[in-house]
């Protein structure tokens, strides 16, 4: 190894808070291999993951006090508490798509979302806190792997730092913090970017360790979201373009057998959760989705650089591309004057944001509304921070050895861009303090979403004000005649107001639009009993659980049904089905059948 060499390898092993990405052949000066006085404060040692947890803690802090908002958690935590309050119910997660139910038509596999929430389940029961506790946990943790993956990308622990912040605080990953469900995201994040770490030591040090480490989180990933197909391909492209390497190679096929392995035993296991699904996405259908959802890229740019139309459930149609144009055309012109910008880490860094972002965009059920949600940008960001890092300004404003004006004002306006994103972040937060909180801002940015209005209407009538929940539900119609669950809602209304002919209508309405939903068939069954019309509001509650064998309301109430009709022995039967799934007894009920 000639000395040129050797002093290469020292630069690149060194805990290296000095050394800066620059052009081939510019030496290093004196001043920057000396150490700044910042170096021990901010970026040696454990200090950087110290700052890291601090400042995301400032930032959410107040989610810890969040209630459920009512978008997804109420299903996957309150709906569920039954199987998810006991970790014995483990092998379920893998048994169920992620919304648990054995008869549903979602077609999202989610194994280890639901095994977290057990997890909380167990500490802290349904209490929120330990949910939103956990959120900023896993932010934390991985915004720690970031920085780690960033320096095994050889940049310098400053901007190795700057780049985690900037992750840590951006105001478009605020969902995946202040929204209970967004957890998906950033758990997704830890094991891809764990995963990512311990590849890049085996490319470089052929270890065996690191080769298991690998595998075992590159399925964590696989069995947290099918996001994680993509990373193979994508550390792939890392052999080719960062470390230079060949791709077929010995090495390489032992990779691919381990990348083969796990993805087959996901891909059987999702196959029979979800073999309930009646109409699986076809090709044609799925490229026809990214296709016309591709504007959604230059918005997420928006959000991304000039954070200025967040929203908790952001559509199209009331997005604008204004701020994504301008961002785009910012960093074209920033990469433009950065004469130290390498074209390699430029081509990794998009390939990544785009391989793991545009899937997203392919929609299970055409007929529902395609939303652009933001904590989907969460790992497609973490891949995009290389990027930013080849800014020039951004190099030069962590020389921080050098005196020149103009690298203390990138460094000042660096800085402030980190404190606009944290105050933009922790206010951005209280937009899903509370469901009515949530839904409010859903309907306000997004209008033209009937999703927004059926569900603030839902929130108005669990907060008792049907008015303006029949409201709502009316705009929501009006936007979209064919709105599922809008028709049983306002059925709800009408049963509340006696209305008992029109709750009929709207509940045959949405049988009419959407035959396979059990709140309907249930509330129909609700109404007939109450106008004495028993038999039918049996059949009704039959076939809802024909739909949702998990229904403990319509167990309950055809044990009722039973033991009127003096069949004891079968009023038992569902009655155990009721206590089974965690449910609760009308104690008449349970002193009659001797189950108290």
């Amino acid at each position: 190894m000639s000395k040129a060499s050797k002093r290469k390898q020292r630069i690149d092993q060194t805990d290296d808070s000095k050394a800066m990405i620059r052009p081939k052949g510019q030496a290093i000066t004196p001043a920057e291999t000396t150490p700044h006085w910042s170096d021990k404060i901010f970026f040696n040692s454990w200090r950087p993951y110290a700052w890291i947890v601090f400042i995301i803690s400032l930032v959410y802090f107040r989610a810890l006090g969040h209630q459920f908002v009512y978008f997804d958690d109420n299903v996957l935590i309150l709906d569920n508490f039954w199987l998810i309050s006991k970790l014995s119910n483990i092998g379920e997660a893998f048994r169920r798509e992620v919304f648990l139910s054995l008869h549903s038509s979602a077609s999202y596999y989610r194994p280890f979302l639901t095994i977290s929430f057990m997890i909380d389940a167990a500490i802290g029961g349904i209490k929120p806190f330990i949910y939103y506790f956990s959120n900023i946990l896993y932010h934390a943790l991985a915004c720690s792997l970031l920085f780690i993956f960033l320096l095994k990308l050889n940049y310098s622990r400053r901007l190795s730092f700057f780049g985690t912040l900037f992750f840590a605080v951006s105001p478009i990953l605020t969902q995946a913090v202040a929204w209970i469900p967004g957890r998906n995201d950033s758990l997704l994040a830890i094991f891809a970017l764990a995963s990512a770490i311990h590849f890049i030591s085996y490319i470089k040090t052929r270890s065996w360790w690191s080769f298991g480490w690998h595998i075992l989180l590159f399925t964590g990933a696989v069995f947290t979201k099918e996001s994680a197909l993509a990373l193979p391909f994508l550390l792939l492209l890392y052999v080719w373009l960062i470390a230079k390497k060949k791709i077929i190679s010995l090495p390489t096929l032992y990779l691919v057998i381990g990348w083969v392995i796990p993805v087959v035993i996901w891909f059987l296991l999702r196959q029979e959760a979800l073999a309930v699904n009646q109409n699986p996405l076809e090709l044609k259908e799925a490229l026809s989705s990214i296709f016309f959802s591709l504007p959604a890229l230059v918005v997420y740019f928006g959000k991304i650089f000039l954070p200025a139309d967040l929203s908790v459930l952001p559509i199209l149609e009331d997005s604008t591309p204004v701020y994504g144009v301008i961002s785009l055309l910012g960093i074209l012109v920033i990469l433009w004057f950065s004469k130290a910008r390498r074209s390699n880490y430029l081509l990794f860094s998009t390939i990544w944001f785009l391989a793991i972002l545009i899937p997203s965009f392919v929609k299970p059920h055409l007929e529902v509304g395609a939303d652009f949600i933001e904590h989907r940008t969460y790992l497609p960001l973490a891949g995009f921070i290389p990027l930013i890092l080849e800014f020039g300004f951004v190099q030069e404003a962590f020389a921080l050895n050098k005196k020149e004006l103009l690298n203390k004002i990138y460094l000042a306006l660096l800085i402030a861009v980190l404190l606009i994103f944290s105050v933009l972040t922790f206010l951005h937060t209280s937009d899903y303090r509370d469901r009515l909180s949530f839904w409010h801002n859903a309907a306000t940015t997004s209008p033209h979403s009937p999703l927004a209005h059926r569900n603030l209407g839902a929130m108005y009538y669990l907060n008792g004000d049907l008015d303006k929940a029949e409201a709502e539900y009316k705009s929501a119609l009006a936007l979209n005649p064919t709105e599922q669950m809008a028709h049983n809602n306002l059925g709800l209304i009408y049963a509340n107001k006696k209305m008992y002919r029109e709750a009929e209508a709207e509940y045959l309405k949405e049988l009419e639009i959407n035959p396979r939903y059990d709140n309907a068939h249930y509330n129909l069954g609700l109404l007939y009993y109450a106008l004495g019309r028993v038999n039918e509001a049996a059949n009704l509650w039959l076939k809802t659980l024909e739909l949702n064998p998990d229904y403990i309301d319509a167990y309950h109430n055809i044990a009722i049904l039973y033991l009127l009709n003096g069949n004891l022995d079968k009023a038992r039967e569902y009655a155990q089905e009721v206590v089974k799934r965690g449910g609760k007894l009308h104690p008449e009920l349970a002193a009659k059948l001797n189950m108290q």
